[in-house]
């Protein structure tokens, strides 16, 4: 009798390891699919700094009103900005301050090209030429994409925390969930 309790506790633990086991490669499966749908994102992230870049240095060189020039600058340093929070996050793409510091750069570079974009209507000058348009419209629906993707990479790593008793696993091996961009 003695030895039949043995054999089903040892039987439980080895189930409960391979089960932790399991669950474990599990969450790093997902927290690396996240962290890869991050890098995708900070990819077209830099595609896009470069045409807004090229754009701005080209428009820069024909606006004679200051207003507009203010704009472009405006817009420059959005970028910038832009670009160093994704590098910043890059470090720790989980990281809710960091994701949220991008997020935050991301509306403040919206913001700052609608500006422009509705001061460019007004100049009486010619349009961006149709090759720009058309690349920050690609750069801009790449960007949409992989945040979107990122996003829900993060949702499901997240939905895996939250389930028990995986919780408790990832407590244990420090494991948190990470912030959206949305």
């Amino acid at each position: 009798m003695v030895l039949n309790l043995n054999w089903i506790a040892l039987s439980a633990a080895a189930l409960l390891v391979f089960w932790a086991f399991g669950a474990y490669n599990r969450l790093m499966r997902e927290r690396a699919a996240a962290i890869k749908c991050f890098a995708d994102l900070g990819h077209a992230t830099e595609e896009r700094a470069a045409v807004l870049l090229r754009m701005a240095h080209a428009q820069l060189v024909h606006v004679s009103d200051a207003e507009q020039e203010s704009l472009w600058h405006r817009m420059e340093a959005c970028v910038q900005q832009s670009a160093n929070a994704a590098a910043h996050a890059a470090v720790r793409p989980l990281d809710a301050p960091r994701i949220k510091a991008l997020s935050i750069a991301q509306s403040a570079l919206a913001q700052a090209l609608d500006a422009v974009r509705t001061g460019s209507q007004d100049l009486a000058g010619a349009p961006w030429p149709g090759e720009v348009q058309q690349d920050l419209a690609r750069s801009e629906a790449r960007v949409m994409t992989q945040s979107e993707n990122f996003d829900a990479c993060v949702a499901v790593y997240n939905e895996s925390i939250a389930q028990y008793p995986t919780g408790a696993l990832a407590w244990l091996f420090g494991l948190r969930a990470a912030q959206t961009l949305g």
